[in-house]
């Protein structure tokens, strides 16, 4: 009902957005990958983005196939185990440090009642991991020193970690390519705002802007809405944040001004594309790039299981 009575411009803006919201994911793959030494297409990168979305938001145990997906075809294109576990550390880190960023945003710029301290602490966490991970890869011989000495590992554990650690070595991350990652992961998440952006505006045929108006909400509410809905469905109670993401969008829109109808129709939009539109096109690409040279969910599962 919604989608019939919807403006088209802005549902077909939601659905640009949407697709490159993931594209911008695929190229922070991409690019931190690519410091280890192993280039790879974007096209690549994206697909792998979007099949493991997928997977993630859709397959039993769905987060943990999901990143098993991801390090068995980035092994395929050559990546080490260092350089895989590398990644996928670093690159969770820096989107929740955006997502921790926006946060402290709203709450001292949109009087968002959220835990201050404990957007802080985590905030502090994440800046040190990635700079911890930046620093690394850049000085590997120092991480190499203290294994040496350490007397607590022996054996053939120490001489494996040595091995990691050797890996490590092919990972040189400069300055300049650990912002343009950082920028496209705050792509993923800007963009992905305007996706919601653009299904408020649909079902109200108002663009939300800096001033409140009659039945609909401003730019600040949106933000808040998407905020308020990755922190509820970052917590996993259902599956992809089943109803817990929807009802945060829906009260936070309502909150700011939306009636419950348009914030209801607004949410579904949002969640029928960004969701639903985005999980069908990364199990299309999956059945098209990757079942057909068998990596498949049982294949993996028996390799994890072995």
């Amino acid at each position: 009902i919604w989608l019939s009575h919807a403006e088209p411009g802005p549902v077909t803006l939601v659905v640009v957005a949407s697709i490159i919201s993931v594209v911008a994911m695929g190229e922070v793959m991409r690019l931190l990958i690519r410091a280890g030494g192993v280039e790879v297409e974007a096209t690549e990168t994206a697909a792998l983005t979007f099949a493991s979305n997928s997977w993630s938001t859709t397959m039993p145990a769905g987060p943990a196939f999901s990143a098993i997906l991801t390090f068995h075809v980035q092994r395929t294109w050559g990546a080490s185990v260092v350089l895989c576990g590398w990644f996928f550390v670093l690159s969770s880190a820096i989107s929740t440090l955006w997502l921790v960023l926006i946060g402290l945003g709203g709450v001292l710029f949109l009087n968002a009642d959220m835990a201050l301290w404990s957007l802080i602490g985590t905030l502090a966490a994440m800046l040190a991991l990635s700079g911890g991970l930046f620093w690394l890869s850049n000085h590997p011989e120092t991480l190499e020193r203290w294994v040496k000495k350490q007397r607590l590992i022996k054996g053939s554990k120490r001489e494996a970690l040595l091995e990691h650690v050797e890996s490590l070595k092919e990972v040189h991350l400069t300055r300049r390519q650990f912002a343009w990652a950082s920028f496209y992961s705050l792509t993923n998440r800007l963009i992905d705002m305007v996706a919601l952006w653009g299904c408020v505006w649909a079902v109200t045929g108002q663009m939300p802007t800096t001033d409140s108006a009659d039945n609909t909400t401003t730019i600040a509410g949106v933000a808040l809405a998407y905020l308020t809905a990755k922190l509820a469905g970052s917590a996993q109670v259902t599956p992809a944040g089943l109803g817990t993401v929807e009802a945060a969008i829906i009260a936070t829109l309502v909150a700011t001004g939306m009636t419950a109808v348009d914030a209801t129709g607004a949410a579904i939009i949002y969640r029928l594309i960004s969701f639903a539109l985005i999980t069908i096109i990364g199990w299309v690409i999956y059945f098209w790039h990757y079942a057909r040279k068998g990596i498949t969910y049982a294949a993996l599962n028996r390799k994890e299981n072995a």
